[in-house]
């Protein structure tokens, strides 16, 4: 029991710290566990995640990191996780009785030796016999108060000074607190914080490094030799689709930034900027991405941001976007040449060239003139022009 009141000799310090400061009139106020939109003021003091702080100035509360930071708050008492020492607590108390009562029971068989022994009556193999059993029970005693760290007693069970072991080295600084997990990254400062999923269920945009954007480059297979696909001239973001793995197992990487990882059919792989990552098909909308093999399509009015669409082939369909090259085609075949050559209708012979003035109406010919074309079609060249 010794070394278990040690093991707590930090823990009463601090109590007896913060006895004093309230003794000496340090605090004002004693406002209980910290809350939030609550106004304090300084000098008052605050419990949080099982931790003391003292109010350093006049403040409403708003969200504690953000107000520690601040400055607004000092930790005054730093305790361990209250929980964890009851059980501790509690494991060598019982330990302790365990011992006690083996104790006991060694008490009481030595008194049976001696009063076997004492007793002209009872035979000397009875009183041997007790003695035995004194001797095995201050054993069992002696293992329950001092049995070696992380060997029991017996199965499930340890003695009082595995407990008083474990008190000791107790360290709240191994477990995270509630207040260092984060759900958005702020950048490096965030490395090492555990994370919490965001409100949607998913891991945030800000959790996964890609500086350029996503796109996608193609579906990729994974395979022992060949779990990683092939990134020469692509970017930060790039990301292909993952398919023709095991339905069921998927494929569990054995090398590389994914060691260790399983990826399946419908996942994505990402390139990062120095690293490769996986996200859950559950986790990306792949409507939000138009694919190169042209099986998704785009789901509302295109947005080019003024740049030019290049390198496209010519309309062929009635709901097809026609081509610059269409386009000069059209124009042109759509009119007849600049000039048209005008016909003295008496002698048959070519009098003046007019410029064109536009396209013609035949309904508006009179019986005064008529147009010929010379050549077969519509369209003018220097084998087919019409003339009037």
């Amino acid at each position: 029991m010794e070394l278990l009141e040690d093991s707590f000799d930090y823990l009463a310090m601090q109590i007896q710290q913060l006895a004093v400061a309230i003794e000496r009139g340090l605090l004002t106020t004693w406002r209980g566990e910290w809350k939030i939109a609550t106004k304090y003021h300084a000098r008052d003091m605050v419990s949080y995640l099982g931790n003391i702080y003292f109010c350093m100035v006049d403040h409403t509360s708003t969200n504690f990191e953000m107000d520690y930071k601040a400055g607004w708050w000092s930790l005054f008492v730093e305790l361990p996780d209250l929980e964890d020492i009851d059980d501790l607590v509690r494991r060598a108390e019982e330990a302790a009785i365990n011992a006690e009562h083996a104790a006991s029971e060694a008490l009481n068989s030595a008194q049976l030796a001696e009063t076997a022994a004492v007793n002209a009556d009872s035979s000397a193999t009875q009183a041997d016999q007790a003695a035995n059993v004194a001797t095995d029970m201050a054993e069992q005693a002696d293992e329950w108060a001092n049995y070696p760290e992380d060997q029991p007693v017996e199965p499930g069970k340890y003695s009082a000074y595995h407990w008083a072991q474990k008190a000791a080295t107790f360290d709240p600084g191994k477990y995270f607190q509630r207040g260092e997990f984060i759900q958005t990254s702020s950048g490096g400062a965030d490395a090492g914080k555990p994370i919490v999923l965001a409100p949607t269920g998913k891991i945030d945009p800000s959790m996964i490094d890609v500086s350029s954007g996503f796109y996608y480059v193609g579906p990729f297979t994974p395979a022992s030799g060949n779990e990683y696909p092939d990134s020469t001239g692509e970017s930060p973001g790039a990301f292909w689709v993952i398919e023709g793995v095991d339905d069921t197992n998927g494929y569990e990487f054995t090398e590389g930034d994914l060691v260790g990882r399983t990826i399946f059919n419908g996942d994505y792989m990402i390139l990062g900027s120095t690293t490769w990552g996986i996200i859950r098909g559950g986790d990306m909308d792949p409507l939000l991405y138009y694919k190169l093999d042209g099986s998704q399509a785009i789901t509302g009015p295109f947005a080019g941001g003024g740049q030019p669409i290049k390198n496209i082939a010519d309309g062929t369909d009635d709901g097809d976007a026609p081509t610059m090259r269409q386009l000069n085609q059209k124009a042109d075949t759509s009119y007849v040449d600049a000039e048209v050559a005008k016909v003295d209708l008496l002698g048959g012979g070519l009098t003046r060239a007019v410029p064109y003035l536009g396209e013609v109406d035949f309904n508006t010919i009179t019986d005064t003139g008529f147009f010929v074309a010379t050549g077969a079609g519509n369209a003018p060249n220097d084998d087919n022009r019409w003339y009037y």
